[in-house]
């Protein structure tokens, strides 16, 4: 869901909608217009509740605070000339604003602020962010297994979803635990889908046009491309929402009184990838940051940092017809692991302990073709493959 809503039209995207007398909405492909009467909705994505259907645009209208999960965007254009942008708890895309253009989008534009994921936004005598509260409680310490049971309830609400909702699901095995997960839960649901043995990306008139300011954006210098309308299934987010990407896990660790180097051992999974000489750099960064120091003194602002960070962290969010299933891309998910006792969030972070209990919990003899450590092993693609077809 790519897209600027500007006063211009601008022919670097395939569609452009009119929102009011003095705004149009450029887009990729993909998008549906609903007509409702309060105006004209533009929407991209996915929403588990409501799927994109005029019910959900209705209640937008209604109202634009953000309560739905899923992964889309809502461009609404009110009869009295006003629009407001808004989105899923968790939005997937990074947003911004030129005030200067009276602009608003995640591509394509000038000069720009950026607008926080606690934001939606109003174009209407300028440009207005609305806060909410998009970053939840943390309560007390749970058991382990209390934890994965609830994150195995939520997972399998969204892939029973999926199933319900799409014909044609693709996934790409990188080798790692997060696509592992999602498989084993396509799997277990029976959800059809074709397992992707080499790296695809069609290319069209938009992906080329903006192929560098795209690919500006990491999640994009790897990912898959389809023409035809197609749900493409990624482990995208799934470090940082179950504490192991290596900023928000050394937050931790620091909030503990511990160090990567006291925890780390041999056998567990990200005893590679969370050593190195730019992975020192960053802890010794944060270790004279004086905001993270002042977080870490306590629990409650310990979390509050870390989810702040995740729900700005933005990685896929749709691409022309290739839609994007991020099941990791929820807040709900960070908070559940946050509130596992010290032991067990030690586990998470460095052997993926949530991870692997769930795969456990799915089809146990995947964790076979996982690779021992993070990013370093690909040879379990084709022994997956040569499983998944025997």
């Amino acid at each position: 869901m790519w897209f600027k809503v500007s006063k211009d039209q601008d022919n670097r995207f395939p569609a452009q909608y009119i929102l009011s007398d003095t705004h149009w909405l450029n887009a990729d492909e993909g998008w549906q217009e609903i007509h409702t009467p309060y105006g004209f909705a533009y929407i991209k994505g996915y929403c588990f509740e409501r799927g994109i259907n005029h019910v959900l645009a209705e209640e937008l209208f209604e109202n634009p605070v953000p309560r739905y999960t899923g992964s889309f965007v809502a461009v609404l254009a009110y009869k009295d000339g006003s629009i407001v942008i808004t989105n899923d708890t968790s939005r997937a895309t990074p947003l911004y604003r030129d005030d200067t253009d009276q602009a608003v989008g995640n591509l394509c534009m000038n000069k720009y602020e950026n607008i926080w994921s606690d934001a939606y936004v109003e174009i209407a005598n300028g440009i207005h962010e609305h806060r909410f509260a998009a970053v939840p409680t943390v309560g007390t310490p749970r058991s382990f297994d209390s934890v994965v049971d609830e994150i195995h309830n939520l997972l399998c609400a969204k892939f029973n979803w999926l199933a319900m909702n799409h014909d044609i699901v693709r996934v790409f095995y990188s080798g790692g635990i997060d696509t592992l997960t999602c498989i084993s839960y396509l799997r277990a649901l029976h959800v059809p889908f074709e397992l992707i043995t080499a790296e695809h990306f069609d290319l069209d008139h938009f992906t080329v046009t903006n192929d560098s300011e795209i690919r500006s954006y990491w999640g994009y210098t790897q990912i898959h491309h389809y023409r035809k309308p197609t749900v493409f299934v990624t482990g995208a987010c799934g470090d940082e929402y179950f504490l192991r990407g290596p900023a928000t896990a050394n937050i931790m660790l620091m909030h503990l009184g511990k160090s990567m180097s006291q925890v780390l051992k041999p056998d567990h999974y990200h005893y590679l990838y969370f050593q190195g000489i730019e992975k020192s750099r960053l802890y010794e960064k944060q270790k004279n940051d004086t905001e993270i120091l002042a977080a870490i003194e306590h629990k409650h602002s310990t979390h509050n940092h870390i989810l702040r960070m995740c729900i700005n962290d933005h990685q896929h969010w749709h691409l022309g017809n290739t839609i994007t299933f991020t099941p990791f891309k929820e807040i709900e998910l960070l908070r559940l692991t946050l509130e596992l006792d010290e032991q067990n969030i030690l586990s998470a972070i460095v052997d993926a302990s949530i991870q692997r209990a769930l795969i456990n919990k799915n089809e146990p003899a995947l964790l076979n073709f996982l690779a021992k450590n993070k990013n370093q092993d690909r040879s379990g693609i084709m022994r997956l493959s040569d499983y998944l077809n025997s």
